[in-house]
């Protein structure tokens, strides 16, 4: 499993979520103690050093008033280690009076751990979705997969022994800006995916997509026209859905039969 980086986006997503559940300010630092999201944006970019103490003692904190005194950027409260495949990637406080907060700290804790672990998943997918569209345009360059990562191929579901037939989509993506235009092919790429799950495609630039579709009909033949007809439906449902202008051109399939 790789290491997992705490982001100050999802910190403040945290922060958002958990204080609908409590009526209190919640921060959320990293792992070196830095408030990367809180109720009280005044505090970003402090160091907390109660977070620093639940991180190195690896438990829950909790700080009075009298210790909030000797500690820097430290308010009363507590402060509960985030942990995330057994590492502590953060910490999250609850500021207030312990003794009145301190019955909703595992509650707190358990829903940042949650989106943490969401989170993870997320990106994991992404990171397999990334490198699955790497070893797709590896092979459109090649025509073959370096064994270095064939078992790769193997363990992302990518299938090349199916007789295949490249199409790209070509994208006008107008005035759109780059992370606008990625979005949206992304979401081709999704539409594309899911009207074949054999169909390999990978986003080549911001306005390109190519596809590897089998190429063989449910009849194990090669029939153009039936081919053609599935590419104009994908080019309408493109337009329609997206509201974009688009080209598709349809590669040749060499079909070869034994006498």
């Amino acid at each position: 499993m790789y290491d997992y980086c705490l982001t100050s986006q999802l910190a403040q997503e945290i922060v958002d979520r958990t204080m609908n559940i409590i009526d209190c300010n919640i921060n959320v630092m990293d792992e070196n103690g830095c408030i990367i999201g809180s109720g009280d944006s005044n505090r970003l970019g402090e160091f907390h050093e109660g977070a620093l103490l639940a991180i190195k003692q690896k438990r829950t904190v909790v700080i009075d008033e009298a210790m909030a005194n000797h500690l820097h950027g430290v308010r009363p409260g507590i402060n509960l280690p985030l942990y995330l495949n057994s590492k502590i990637v953060g910490v999250i406080g609850l500021t207030g009076e312990p003794t009145q907060i301190k019955q909703f700290g595992e509650l707190v804790s358990m829903t940042a751990v949650m989106m943490l672990e969401q989170a993870e998943i997320y990106n994991h997918l992404n990171l397999n979705d990334r490198f699955k569209e790497e070893i797709i345009l590896a092979y459109i360059d090649n025509g073959t997969i370096p064994d270095n990562i064939t078992e790769w191929s193997k363990k992302l579901n990518i299938n090349f022994s199916i007789p295949r037939v490249a199409f790209i989509i070509e994208v006008d993506s107008g005035q759109l800006g780059v992370n606008s235009a990625f979005s949206e092919l992304q979401e081709i790429k999704k539409l594309i995916e899911y009207n074949n799950s054999d169909n390999l495609v990978a986003i080549q630039s911001l306005t390109e997509i190519i596809c590897l579709s089998p190429a063989l009909n449910k009849f194990n033949r090669w029939d153009i026209e039936e081919k053609k007809k599935k590419i104009f439906s994908l080019e309408s449902d493109i337009q329609r859905l997206f509201k974009l202008q688009v080209k598709i051109a349809l590669g040749n399939f060499l079909v070869v039969y034994s006498i």
